[in-house]
């Protein structure tokens, strides 16, 4: 027979949101047991109380590590690919602008999302 820790614990393990807010310590025992006494109820066949599912939150609030849960999140992944048609462009705001948007525009990739940030080109100092 399952205890109530065991099975508290198996339902926070298992919901990545509730493992990060236990982990970093931000989490209201007393909440989290409103939340998920449903399920500990529905897994024991039993009635269960709150008190003691937050008390086996807060045992189990003394044995977490606190390495963040995206870190083991990461760690667990072999690859990552990224692939984007976003592109992004800095170009200072001169005379040339003009060019440069018409070679973009006649660019041969028409599913490419540009994204263009203007610099102005400060000619002046400043006295203090």
């Amino acid at each position: 027979m399952r205890t109530i820790s065991e099975t508290v614990e198996d339902i926070v393990r298992r919901s990545p949101f509730l493992m990060e807010v236990m982990e970093a310590g931000v989490g209201n025992n007393a909440q989290i047991a409103r939340r998920i006494r449903p399920d500990v109820e529905k897994r024991l066949l039993e009635e269960v109380s709150e008190a003691s599912i937050s008390m086996a939150l807060h045992r189990m609030n003394g044995r977490l590590n606190r390495v963040p849960y995206s870190e083991k999140l990461i760690k667990q992944m072999n690859d990552i690919t990224v692939r984007s048609n976003l592109v992004e462009l800095i170009c200072d705001n001169t005379s040339a602008l003009p060019d440069i948007l018409s070679v973009l525009a006649k660019s041969p990739s028409r599913r490419r999302t540009y994204s263009l940030t203007f610099h102005e080109v400060c000619t002046r100092r400043l006295s203090l």
